[in-house]
This record gives structure tokens, sequence and C-alpha cells, in this order.
């Protein structure tokens, strides 16, 4: 695996993200807040199901709601976790 981190710390995509001070600063701010909007979709959508929220709208409308906020934000956060390893192979991959 290290062998791989330090190939992968080398190549043009990874120079370039360590090499501009702010991406992943950029980059980790949007990934915190992609998990904050993700948490927050699932805790409504779990307070749903224990019936303490929207009790006057169906589960399905709630679901529809947040679930469309969780699948963009597992692409957002793919998206931004790929960035982060690229960016900092060897301290994210050991």
């Amino acid at each position: 695996m290290l062998r791989f981190a330090q190939w992968l710390e080398m190549t043009p995509l990874s120079v370039t993200i360590k090499s501009v001070e702010w991406i992943i600063p950029l980059v980790q701010s949007i990934h915190i807040l992609t998990l904050a909007v993700v948490f927050a979709s699932l805790l409504m959508i779990a307070l749903r199901v224990v019936g303490w929220i929207r009790m006057d709208e169906a589960f399905s409308v709630v679901m529809e709601r947040f679930s469309t906020w969780i699948r963009g934000g597992l692409v957002i956060l793919a998206v931004t976790g790929i960035t982060l390893v690229l960016g900092e192979p060897i301290r994210e991959l050991m």
C-alpha cells in the first residue's frame, strides 16, 4: 500500500492539488458541510420513522424530500473524498 501511495503522490494531479494551497482547505470544508447535510437528512428521516416530526405528511413524501439530499450529498462526499486522497495519499491511505 505504501508503494501505491508513493506513486499516487507523484502523479501530476496530486502534485497540482498539493501545490495550490487553497484547494485542500476548501475541499475539506465542503466535505464537512456535506457530511452535516447528509446526517441532518438521515436524522429527519429517522425522526419521522419514530413519529416525532412530520406526522401530518406521509412517510413517502418525507423520504422523497430527504433522499434527494442524501443522494446528492453522497456524490459530493465521494468527489471531495477522492480529491483529498489524491492530495495527501500517504497520509490518507496509511
